[in-house]
């Protein structure tokens, strides 16, 4: 990189704002649609279980969380904001791209801020976009959204998120590491690294979902899923999830789908994301005229003039 001050840089600025906008997304949701809860727990929970939806839900479960304490409903709040997949996955790319920006200077050489880790940011950000906004076209869900909701869509689930993606993939400095190593082995690790966020996500919430049924818990996540014991309907696998499970006989099947199609996209998508990093990768290394050191490896990790 070149001597220029770095607040003159407006790769500096690009990553400090779209990395910071998510979190600030996060907490105005978390205040905003908090609201109404807190104020008027049954005002709200009314507009929730609306006539047409009470059907969606397990029979106890309306009658549950209608009868939340105040704690129990900061609870669920907590639970159904801070443990999505929506949050975590903003969360990995505001702390990326906020990180770069704090290293500017030497973007792409540290043990986090590389290009590696930025693609497991990306799969990540990139299987939250897509899935909430393939949802919206079949759940309705814009005919009832408030001004919050439209805040996390464009600033967790759509515009924001996907232009630090377009950075990563395309202005984001990569630094090859891999030269060392068979491309087919480096590619293939750099694929499973990829698909960890997703996997342990489903492994953890989905336990947990099983342990919180099986002792009869407080249904943390709401109306999340039909039972609130799991975060995404898709995880919920009991007889009373009748959500969105058709024409699937029933929802462990719907489960199971979910989860294989899911992982198969991610993996499509990590080849997309491979491929534009790597081709970029060579671009930048012809624009800015660097060759790899013998001591890629050692603590100085610099890229050096020919």
């Amino acid at each position: 990189m070149d001597n220029k001050p770095v607040y003159k840089d407006w790769k500096f600025w690009f990553k400090l704002i779209v990395g910071i906008i998510p979190l600030v997304a996060i907490v105005v949701f978390f205040f905003g649609g908090g609201a109404p809860l807190f104020n008027d727990p049954a005002k709200y929970w009314s507009e929730v279980f609306t006539p047409d939806r009470v059907n969606d839900f397990q029979p106890d479960l309306i009658a549950r969380v209608e009868g939340w304490s105040k704690s129990q409903n900061i609870g669920y709040w907590i639970s159904r904001n801070l443990f999505m997949f929506t949050t975590i996955a903003n969360i990995m790319q505001s702390v990326f791209l906020i990180n770069s920006a704090v290293h500017h200077r030497n973007e792409g050489l540290g043990k986090f801020d590389n290009w590696k880790t930025g693609i497991i940011v990306v799969n990540a950000m990139w299987w939250v976009i897509l899935m909430y906004n393939v949802s919206l076209l079949f759940s309705g869900a814009i005919s009832y959204m408030k001004w919050y909701n439209y805040v996390s869509w464009l600033c967790e689930h759509s515009v924001v998120p996907f232009l630090g993606i377009i950075y990563i993939l395309f202005f984001y400095r990569k630094v090859d590491t891999d030269y060392n190593k068979k491309p087919a082995m480096f590619r293939f690790e750099q694929m499973i690294y990829s698909l960890l966020p997703l996997i342990i996500y489903f492994v953890v919430f989905e336990s947990l979902g099983f342990i919180l049924k099986a002792t009869d818990a407080m249904p943390i996540f709401g109306d999340m899923s039909s039972t609130g014991w799991w975060p995404y309907e898709f995880m919920d696998p009991t007889d009373t999830q009748t959500r969105i499970h058709k024409p699937l006989s029933n929802a462990a099947e719907q489960m199971a789908l979910a989860y294989v199609g899911s992982l198969a996209e991610q993996v499509a998508f990590f080849w997309v994301f491979y491929g534009i990093s790597r081709g970029n990768m060579k671009v930048q290394y012809k624009r800015e005229g660097l060759k790899l050191p013998e001591n890629i490896y050692t603590k100085t990790k610099k890229a050096v003039k020919d």
